[in-house]
C-alpha cells in the first residue's frame, strides 16, 4: 500500500540527489582544473661555428647554407597527488616521441657559455615542490622535427585517471642561440 503523496517524495529524492551529483561533479572538475599539469618549453637554435672555405677546381667558391638546428627543452610540472601520464607531445601540430626524464631537483637551470670565460645562466623552471618531468624530443629514423612556423606551438597530451587531457605552455620562449665551433 502506498501512502497519498509518496510518489512526489520519491520524485523530490531522485531530485536531488540529482542535483547533489552534478554539483559534486563540478567540485572535482574545478579541483582538476587548479590542480593542472603546467608545461614551460624552450625553442634554442644552434648555428654551426667555423667553416672553410672550399674552392672548386675551376677556382670558383663552393656556397654553403647556412644551417640551423633547433633543439627543444619542454618541462611539465605535475602537482603533488596528481597522477597524470604523459602520452605524447606534438610541436607543430606533428606528434613528436618523447622520452621522459624525472627531474629531482628544482629550480632547473641551463648555463650557456658568455664571453670568455663567463656563463650565462637561464632560469627554465622554478623552485617547486611538485613532480618535474623533462620531455626530451627523440629522434627517429623516419621523423623529421617540424619545420619552424611563427609562432611555434607545443601540445603536451596526458591522461589523469584514464581522462585524456592537452594543455600547452601559457608561452614558448627562444633562448639566445649557441654557436658551435
Amino acid at each position: 500500500m502506498q501512502w497519498p503523496g509518496n510518489s512526489s517524495l520519491n520524485n523530490m529524492k531522485q531530485l536531488l540527489l540529482l542535483l547533489f551529483a552534478v554539483s559534486l561533479q563540478q567540485v572535482v572538475f574545478a579541483q582538476e582544473k587548479q590542480r593542472a599539469v603546467k608545461v614551460y618549453a624552450y625553442v634554442r637554435e644552434s648555428h654551426p661555428g667555423a667553416r672553410p672555405n672550399v674552392v672548386r677546381e675551376n677556382g670558383t667558391p663552393v656556397q654553403k647554407d647556412n644551417f640551423k638546428v633547433q633543439s627543444w627543452l619542454i618541462f611539465a610540472e605535475i602537482p603533488k597527488g596528481v597522477t597524470a601520464k604523459i602520452t605524447h607531445v606534438t610541436i607543430n601540430g606533428q606528434k613528436v616521441p618523447v622520452k621522459i626524464e624525472k627531474q629531482t631537483t628544482t629550480p632547473i637551470v641551463f648555463h650557456r657559455p658568455g664571453i670568455g670565460t663567463q656563463v650565462e645562466t637561464d632560469s627554465l623552471v622554478p623552485a617547486t615542490k611538485n613532480t618535474v618531468w623533462k620531455l626530451v624530443p627523440v629522434p627517429a629514423d623516419d621523423f623529421s622535427m617540424p619545420e619552424k612556423k611563427q609562432p611555434y606551438t607545443v601540445v603536451v597530451h596526458f591522461t589523469v585517471r584514464g581522462l585524456r587531457h592537452s594543455t600547452r605552455p601559457k608561452e614558448i620562449i627562444q633562448l639566445p642561440a649557441v654557436v658551435l665551433q
